[in-house]
């Protein structure tokens, strides 16, 4: 029997130990929200009014970085984690409502049809099955009509990790997506290539860096 994963204090301890410290905010995570907005095209949108949401955003680097954008009236982070999301309020100082304890299943603190940009990094994965479709769902309500969706996940062409529920093909994925009513935009791996945003010093960019790790997809509601 597969057991969900814990995200707290221990599980931020040994990752930092590693090498992956979720509370680290530098020009990595600056350089992929450029990379992500570029992708989705969100700036050809009506800017007025736009509101981000971030789920399994961890300590909310990623949602500070968009946040630091200045293109989003609200941005949003969840999490399931109290002790990450806690650390991020600490450490980012976010606002009152920016970065919460919430799960990917309930969304219980997102309004329907509310969010124009939802990116999701690296977390289905770390689901089961049945609580991926739950989540598809979940981003069904509460995003937008017209709005723009980004995830990335590891799929099967990448070894998987002991913290790792659920490893899928791309194509299962796409079928997923799909499924629950979601056009899948075709150009995402070709904008990829383009973006000219660099996540080290070696002029790779982020399509060279993570495709082999990544499955990536945009889509629209």
């Amino acid at each position: 029997m597969s057991h969900k994963p814990k995200f707290e204090k221990d599980y931020y301890e040994r990752c930092a130990s590693e090498g992956m410290d979720y509370a680290y905010y530098g020009n990595w995570q600056k350089q992929y929200v450029k990379m992500v907005i570029f992708v989705t095209q969100i700036y050809m949108n009506d800017l007025s009014n736009k509101v981000f949401l971030d789920v399994g955003t961890a300590c909310g680097a990623t949602l500070l970085a968009f946040k630091e954008t200045k293109i989003f009236e609200k941005c949003i982070g969840i999490d399931t984690s109290e002790f990450l999301v806690a650390l991020g309020n600490e450490k980012f100082n976010f606002k009152k409502g920016e970065l919460i304890v919430e799960n990917s299943t309930t969304m219980e603190s997102i309004k329907d049809n509310s969010i124009d940009l939802l990116h999701c990094s690296q977390l289905f994965e770390y689901l089961s099955e049945s609580d991926a479709n739950i989540t598809l769902e979940q981003f069904k309500r509460v995003m937008k009509t017209g709005s723009i969706g980004f995830i990335n996940i590891s799929t099967i062409k990448e070894k998987q990790n002991k913290s790792q529920l659920t490893m899928l093909s791309e194509k299962v994925w796409k079928e997923k997506i799909k499924e629950y009513g979601f056009t899948l935009k075709k150009d995402t791996i070709k904008l990829m290539k383009q973006a000219a945003f660099f996540p080290g010093n070696d002029k790779r960019n982020f399509y060279e860096h993570y495709i082999d790790d990544w499955s990536v997809f945009t889509f629209t509601k």
